[in-house]
């Protein structure tokens, strides 16, 4: 009798859960068109009953004009992720807000260079199994030396013309160049020194070095990982937009899988976007 009983109970619960479920649904598609002015086939395409979940982790993140970051360079980090996956939505939504929010079409350019930086020195650290505890100490090494305006010289004596450069601009010729085959070194620092180290592009320092976490956090690489954290916090960013950044790519990675495993038609999600756009713009 008290078996009996015990799941009479059971499944009353169960029943009350069930009949709660479709309450919830409901309402988080009613607030996603609001929000948006129709609701994205990329969201049927998802699990229904993790939906609510998954819209308040987006609109806390990605949506929320109240984070650390503003949400110009989170839609540039979500863009740089999504060149490399690479994902065709993803660069197609992100592109259309980033514009939205104010970027401009050199700080785009920048944002995806930054992006396929991170791939390729990913790729020569990685490749080359480079030594994870020397790497570190050598970055920690470059970044004491370019934050310090009173650097001392650096002995360049025997040095090659570009290793003498190389020397002069970060205090050492890190382990991840000199593995990089000296025929291509010049046009690749040429490229490193123009867009990441500089200070004349259109992305200040500390946003570019958050595009450049984002990327690297789902890459994964945790030779730029470390580098671009380090990197992002003496160019003044704090813990909580070092986590904002993580997440964005986090994010950009997540509805990528969902998109191209659903296999979404992408003649009408670029139409839905382009609703989405016209229904915020007005807003």
């Amino acid at each position: 009798m008290k078996n009996i009983l015990f799941f009479s109970c059971l499944f009353a619960f169960s029943l009350g859960l069930n009949s709660a479920a479709p309450t919830q649904l409901q309402q988080t598609r009613a607030e996603i068109k609001k929000t948006m002015g129709l609701v994205p086939s990329f969201f049927d395409a998802y699990p229904q009953q993790a939906l609510p979940g998954a819209w308040d982790e987006m609109k806390g993140i990605l949506l929320n004009t109240q984070t650390a970051i503003p949400n110009k360079y989170k839609e540039l980090i979500g863009l740089a992720v999504s060149a490399q996956i690479p994902c065709s939505y993803c660069v197609y939504f992100h592109t259309q807000f980033a514009t939205l929010n104010g970027a401009t079409e050199e700080q785009r350019k920048e944002a995806i260079a930054i992006s396929a930086l991170v791939r390729h020195w990913s790729t020569i650290a990685n490749g080359n199994q480079l030594n994870y505890d020397q790497f570190i100490q050598q970055v920690d090494g470059i970044l004491n030396y370019t934050q310090n305006p009173d650097k001392k010289v650096v002995d360049v004596q025997g040095q090659s013309p570009l290793y003498q450069e190389i020397s002069m601009t970060l205090g050492q010729v890190p382990s991840f160049m000199q593995v990089f085959p000296k025929s291509g070194l010049q046009g690749a620092w040429d490229v490193m020194k123009t867009i990441e180290l500089s200070n004349q592009t259109s992305i200040e320092p500390k946003y570019k070095d958050l595009i450049g976490l984002g990327v690297s956090a789902q890459v994964p690489c945790e030779y730029c990982v470390y580098f671009h954290t380090a990197s992002a916090k003496a160019n003044g960013a704090t813990e909580q937009e070092i986590q904002e950044a993580v997440a964005v790519g986090a994010l950009t990675r997540h509805w990528s899988t969902v998109l191209n495993g659903a296999q979404t038609d992408m003649a009408q999600f670029r139409q839905e976007v382009k609703k989405v756009i016209k229904h915020v713009s007005k807003k």
